[in-house]
């Protein structure tokens, strides 16, 4: 192997040099071209800075938060921490921080930051301006001390802007100064889609936002809706003699964040689908809490509300074999009960299995179907020996107690019959020319069947032109239909044999004719077929 390189560089403008490496390995030339940044020294080579991706900055998932939360009264001190993300494509070369020092509070000089330059606090207000890269994060942190008489919320909201986002980011932390438990009362109901004359469950949830409550002694009220009854009460409860207000008293233990649970019951009256349920009077008091009111909650009545849908299988049906209809119902509204669905069984076929059947008409019942639910429901029917006929189904719906129905859409089905595909070959496919013994060959004769109909008095005539094929050695793989010995078909010539089957041959099913042993040929010169 013969090996030469030469090398020439040539400097550009002081800024750019250009090195052409030529190496002849053998007969192959490899040519390589180096682009050397420099500044106006030949030969030095300096990397580039790897820019960054194209895009903005992206700050809208920073985030504030502070410690503690809760505190108590008597100068509670409390610590921001505020992460400005950048989760775009770009450096935030100019971001901005500013920081309203909250009232009633005293900052305590300690701001800091993990990137420069530190936080200025003036005016009651602090500022951070930096940089802040890309897929990076900068935190920025101080802390304030809240006067001696101050009862209550203390909000502190950041800003956080820079030129290249399209609007300002606002994240905000809350400490609750408190000695107090803070009661709070909210309010759900379930089904989320009631019907009428039908159970409504209200759930009242009693929370402590303040100081733990030990043995607190509560009461809890509420007043029973118009267009209900009330129906029962839950642990502890009890109803006025009128029924239409109910009561809880009982002493509650809550830390920060925990809950009570307090439920009742009512029977919605028949009003029509649109109704709405409005329950505005609730509210739980103690002596040290006061009476907190919960906001009005509202409940909209429904019907049930019945999607119903259809399906066949196989599509298309095939002939003489069996179809299976598939209903499929959801309820998209209110609790539906004492359902009755029904399907005609659409004429041209036979009912096989499914449902209960009684004079034409499939059925099925169901004791309910709740909000969301859903069902599918089957039945199965046998066609004749027809192609390219449509069966019709266009009789078929759902009812409830609730005097809800719903019919289905028509559904046509056009029959198609079978579908039969032949293949043959014989083993091996070529010998020397003439006959007798030493040419032997295997037939291969398969008839498939396709579908989606079954083929019932399929008839196969096989014709073996120049192959000496008697009916002792032919037989067919499944062993269907006719018998071996095959009767002879029709007559096709002096060098020719023929035979003929007669069976049933289903959808998907395949059946070849071939011989037991290999079977003579029959003369024929060179190039004889």
């Amino acid at each position: 192997m013969r090996k030469h390189w030469t090398s020439s560089l040539r400097n550009a403008a002081g800024r750019m040099s250009i090195l052409v490496l030529t190496i002849v390995l053998g007969s192959t030339l490899v040519l390589a071209i180096m682009v050397l940044m420099g500044s106006g020294h030949a030969g030095v080579a300096y990397a580039d800075p790897i820019d960054p991706p194209e895009g903005y900055p992206k700050l809208r998932l920073s985030v504030k938060t502070v410690a503690p939360t809760l505190a108590d009264t008597g100068g509670a001190v409390l610590t921001y921490t505020i992460e400005i993300r950048n989760t775009g494509a770009y450096t935030a070369t100019n971001a901005t921080l500013t920081d309203l020092i909250p009232e009633g509070t005293v900052y305590n000089h300690d701001a800091q930051a993990t990137a420069p330059p530190s936080p200025i606090v003036a005016n009651g207000t602090l500022r951070w301006e930096g940089e802040v890269g890309f897929d990076a994060t900068v935190v920025v942190s101080f802390s304030v001390t809240v006067s001696d008489t101050l009862v209550g919320t203390v909000r502190n909201t950041a800003v956080i802007s820079d030129p290249l986002i399209s609007s300002a980011v606002t994240v905000t932390a809350e400490t609750v100064v408190t000695d107090r438990p803070i009661l709070t009362i909210e309010k759900t109901a379930l089904p989320l889609e009631p019907g009428a004359n039908g159970p409504l469950t209200y759930t009242i949830v009693v929370a402590n936002q303040g100081q733990p409550a030990v043995s607190l002694a509560i009461t809890v009220t509420d007043q029973v809706p118009s267009n209900t009854v009330l129906r029962s009460i839950g642990s502890d409860g009890s109803a006025n003699p009128e029924g239409d207000v109910v009561t809880w008293a009982r002493p509650i233990t809550l830390n920060l964040d925990e809950t009570a649970i307090f439920t009742f019951t009512v029977d919605v009256g028949d009003v029509p689908s649109g109704t709405v349920i409005a329950n505005t009077h609730y509210s739980v008091a103690s002596e040290e809490t006061g009476v907190t009111a919960g906001q009005p909650y509202t409940i909209t009545i429904v019907d049930p509300e019945f999607l119903l849908s259809k399906q066949v299988w196989p599509d298309p049906p095939g002939s003489n074999r069996e179809m299976t209809y598939t209903l499929s119902l959801l309820n998209a509204g209110a609790l539906a009960t004492n359902l009755v669905i029904t399907d005609r069984v659409p004429a041209g076929v036979v009912y096989r299995r499914g449902g209960s059947e009684a004079e034409g008409l499939v059925s099925w019942a169901l004791a309910s179907l709740d909000t969301g639910e859903s069902v599918d429901l089957t039945f199965t029917v046998y066609v004749s020996d027809v192609m390219d006929i449509p069966i019709v189904n266009s009789d078929y719906g759902v009812c409830c107690r609730e005097e809800v129905c719903k019919s289905g859409k028509v559904i046509t089905s056009v029959v198609q019959g079978p579908n039969l595909s032949v293949f043959a070959e014989v083993d091996p496919i070529a010998h020397k020319p003439g006959g007798g013994t030493g040419t032997e060959v295997t037939p291969f004769l398969v008839v498939r069947n396709l579908g989606p109909g079954n083929a019932l008095d399929a008839q196969a005539t096989l014709f073996f032109d120049r192959i000496s094929v008697s009916a002792v050695d032919l037989y067919a793989i499944p062993s269907i239909g006719t018998p071996p010995p095959f009767p002879d078909g029709p007559d096709c010539g002096d060098k020719c044999v023929s035979y003929v089957w007669e069976g049933d041959l289903g959808y998907g099913e395949a059946i070849t004719f071939t011989t037991h042993e290999g079977q003579s040929t029959i003369g024929g010169e060179e190039g004889t077929p």
